[in-house]
This record gives structure tokens, sequence and C-alpha cells, in this order.
């Protein structure tokens, strides 16, 4: 990124550049897709959850059922707990 120097100021354009190269490198890395695809398999296990309680929402409860009898995502456990403040 260029920085000019005398005045210690970035322009604007410089920096809407360097972010959208950014923005490229990273639509183009693999990292996205794997994010949707696990997001997407998160989901439709945790969906089985819900149409099993004759449901047509999608609940938390499903998603804390689906991470305890899943071994993959068994990591997840916790993870949406609400910090504890202390």
């Amino acid at each position: 990124m260029y920085v000019d120097s005398f005045h210690g100021k970035v322009s604007i354009s410089t920096v809407e550049t360097e972010i959208d190269l950014g923005v490229q490198q990273f639509r183009n890395s693999p990292r996205p897709q794997a994010t949707e695809l696990f997001i997407s398999h998160l989901a439709r296990q945790a969906y089985e959850y819900t149409v099993q309680g004759k449901r047509k929402t999608l609940q938390r409860r499903d998603i804390d059922a689906c991470l305890s009898s899943h071994d993959e995502l068994t990591f997840l456990e916790g993870a949406l707990d609400p910090p504890h403040t202390g």
C-alpha cells in the first residue's frame, strides 16, 4: 500500500484497491467454499432434528442435538454457549 511519506496519509483509492485485491484473493481461495460446505452440512444435519420434531423452523435445540450425536461435529459442542461473565 502506498503511503505518502510527507503527510503520512493514504489515498482512499489506494485503500479501495487494496481491499478489492484482498476480497478477490479470498473469494478465489478454497476457504469460502469450504466454509459454505461446512455450514450447509451442519444445517442439513440439524434440520433432520427439526423434521423429527415435526417443526418447520430450525431451532437451537436442533443444532445442539446434531452436535452431540454426530462425531464429526462434536468439536463444536459448547461453542454456541454464551460466555460466562464473572
